[in-house]
């Protein structure tokens, strides 16, 4: 489902030295099964659990779910949008994360030092 924000979490673990127990600490939730499957790019986490987890881990949200900055302007944010459009279920809960990620992209995009803005929600 999402194997370049599990590489990318796994990187991000792997520099502070944590493993999945640790993470699950951090973020104190319940489950390993959980960070487990964030890690193994089988789901992603919900909106409020990606913010805590990029808050701990000390990255932007964006960077988890995108990678690092990509250049072309609108042509490279399409192809993000479009990338993370195969990856959601349609569903309420997708469509709800669906708009989260939306969000940490301009977020992450205004951060970036921008190039133009997508169209507004």
């Amino acid at each position: 489902m999402s194997d370049g924000f599990a590489q990318r979490l796994r990187m991000e673990m792997g520099r502070l030295g944590w493993d999945n127990k640790r993470l699950k600490e951090e973020l104190g939730i319940g489950s390993e099964h959980t960070v487990g499957k964030w890690v193994n790019g089988v789901s992603l986490p919900q909106p409020e659990q990606l913010e805590r987890l990029a808050a701990k881990l000390g990255i932007d949200p964006g960077y988890l779910l995108y990678g690092p900055v990509r250049t072309g302007g609108p042509a490279a944010a399409l192809a993000i949008i479009q990338d993370v459009l195969r990856q959601v279920d349609v569903d309420p809960a997708g469509a709800e994360r669906m708009a989260a990620m939306w969000r940490a992209f301009r977020n992450w995009r205004d951060q970036q030092g921008g190039g133009e803005p997508p169209p507004e929600e």
